[in-house]
């Protein structure tokens, strides 16, 4: 009985060996080989990927594969993933693609189908050509760059129609790139020279950046916006970068009255 026993577990021993042989690549092993694979053979790396088990291993593989392409038209390949993040991210590299070779719509329509990417892949469009034409020039360029701007707002406004919030994100990214090449250094006096809607979106965009720059420099100030008296703006802009101008008063204000929220 023993001996039969015995001889039973090693046959069973020997058939979860077996299987185990036959199991195949796991897929770790799967997505090493297809990364330290030739890149020509993309089509089969693709497929190689599709056969991995875990998601999200099998979504940053077949991106691997794609973003391996170079100049290829993406189009083709990012129908092929799962509807999620990393097809999201595969239209979000055709757009970029396209938008390289200044194929505006085509561009406009990649980011479009981009899911939760769809903001960031629409200004990741334009953004680069904002921060070139102003960053460099600063505050005292606004008046003159304008006609240049409102040129490359106009080329993206129709394409781009789907993005909601294009038009106000543009032009607080174009008068922010502007104060933050100056030191950063927000400089209300600038936008008055403007004439509207400018003048008020300029005042807008340098008030935001004046709030994002608050905390972090109260805190190198060690100064308490919520202490028992209100901050002296005299005070507050010795440790963050802007022009004494009262309208930065209600940046101080808002944050005071969070201390209460």
């Amino acid at each position: 009985m023993v001996a039969l026993v015995a001889r039973a577990l090693s046959v069973s021993q020997a058939l979860v060996l077996a299987t185990a042989g036959c199991a195949g690549p796991s897929d770790r092993e799967r997505y090493q080989s297809v990364l330290s694979g030739s890149p020509v053979a993309a089509g089969a790396a693709f497929e190689s990927c599709a056969a991995i088990r875990a998601g999200e291993l099998r979504g940053d593989c077949q991106l691997a594969v794609v973003q391996r392409l170079q100049e290829e038209d993406l189009s083709g390949w990012c129908v092929g993933f799962e509807p999620g993040r990393w097809q999201d991210e595969c239209w979000f590299l055709e757009a970029e693609r396209r938008g390289a070779e200044g194929q505006v719509a085509p561009a406009a329509r990649a980011c479009e189908r981009a899911g939760s990417f769809r903001s960031d892949c629409a200004q990741h469009l334009w953004q680069g050509a904002v921060h070139s034409m102003i960053f460099r020039r600063g505050p005292g360029a606004f008046a003159e760059m304008l006609p240049e701007a409102s040129s490359l707002q106009r080329r993206w406004a129709g394409p781009l129609a789907w993005d909601d919030g294009f038009e106000d994100r543009f032009w607080s990214r174009f008068y922010q790139n502007g104060f933050e090449g100056a030191g950063p250094r927000v400089m209300l006096g600038a936008c008055d020279a403007l004439s509207p809607p400018h003048a008020g979106r300029c005042v807008a965009a340098g008030l935001e950046l004046f709030s994002r720059e608050l905390g972090p420099g109260l805190e190198r100030g060690r100064l308490d916006p919520c202490g028992p008296e209100p901050l002296e703006l005299v005070d507050v802009l010795r440790f963050v970068p802007a022009d004494a101008d009262p309208r930065l008063q209600g940046v101080l204000d808002a944050a005071r009255e969070a201390c209460s929220g």
